[in-house]
């Protein structure tokens, strides 16, 4: 499976306004989704193959999780890159 973690057209965390993450293809099971996250903590979820919920799913994450969530990828340095993959 190969996740990729994206933030557009963004050059500082200030700018950010949406973080997105997918789950793509893989030879077997592996869950395909995009899930994203705004600045006001409300995210969308959508199931398209091999998850639990399938179809899109919104709701509102705790407090700050937006913020939060930019400070991990401001400590780790992500606007230096375009995107992210990881294969598993």
């Amino acid at each position: 499976m190969f996740e990729a973690a994206y933030v557009e057209q963004a050059t500082s965390y200030d700018q950010i306004e949406e973080i997105r993450v997918e789950g793509t293809w893989c030879l077997g099971t592996c869950p395909r989704y995009i899930a994203s996250i705004q600045p006001d903590d409300n995210y969308l979820f959508c199931g398209l193959k091999f998850t639990r919920l399938n179809g899109p799913q919104t709701g509102v994450l705790p407090e700050h999780s937006f913020q939060a969530l930019i400070e991990t990828l401001r400590d780790n340095d992500f606007l230096s890159r375009n995107s992210v993959e990881y294969g598993g």
